[in-house]
């Protein structure tokens, strides 16, 4: 019902922040709750920096990407624009090889369900060699929605750091979404966070909206 009354579905922004922005780091607002516009929006194709407005698919093409917003801010949907087209991992009709995506919800990722929802693909990565090249496999897109609702969000960054030892990451890449209270510690080894911004004036105006906080490094 809401896809026949919504037909549009508006671009999103995020704004980049440092590992050093406080959590307090609130989007300045003008007296009718517009996002104020001292914020630079980067050109298509930005590399990420603190501080910008950047599209979701140029901050979170590679490596890892914290996604921060309060609950209905659009995190998820976000997320699944950025990997529509890729398949699922248990889909049979995948070619060996082929790009796939992993996507698990926080409240299902536990102590008890690590290994079979996410470490089991982590410990398939090909190991870190000499002079190796890139691995001949698809690229792996790992997705954690909701990270802040599992069990052990505090604790992702020491899972990750345990199972990505010694294994070769650039065929991979990281998705977390979660409240920006309730981010992983140390922020899951990222440079960057990246944050759903609020509504400016003018991007009510063209159809564009911001989305959020987003932290991004390379695993």
């Amino acid at each position: 019902m809401m896809n026949e009354v919504f037909t549009v579905q508006a671009p999103r922004l995020c704004r980049v922040r440092a590992d050093s922005s406080p959590d307090e780091d609130f989007f300045p607002l003008d007296d009718d709750g517009f996002l104020g516009s001292e914020h630079i929006v980067a050109p298509p194709g930005s590399e990420a920096a603190a501080g910008l407005l950047v599209a979701p698919g140029d901050v979170a093409r590679e490596g890892a990407t914290v996604l921060l917003g309060e609950p209905g801010a659009g995190k998820t949907s976000v997320f699944k624009l950025l990997v529509q087209g890729l398949p699922m991992w248990d889909d049979p009709f995948v070619p060996d090889g082929a790009d796939r995506c992993v996507w698990v919800d926080g409240p299902d990722l536990t102590a008890a369900t690590w290994d079979e929802v996410l470490g089991s693909h982590l410990r398939g990565l090909p190991s870190v060699a000499v002079g190796q090249g890139p691995s001949p496999g698809g690229n792996l897109t790992m997705v954690i929605d909701q990270a802040d609702e599992s069990e052990i969000c505090r604790h992702l960054p020491s899972y990750l750091k345990r199972y990505l030892k010694n294994k070769d990451v650039r065929g991979l890449r990281l998705l977390l979404a979660c409240s920006g209270s309730g981010r992983p510690a140390e922020g899951a080894g990222s440079r960057f966070s990246r944050a759903l911004e609020p509504a400016s004036r003018a991007g009510v105006g063209t159809g564009q909206l911001p989305c959020g906080d987003v932290d991004s490094s390379r695993p």
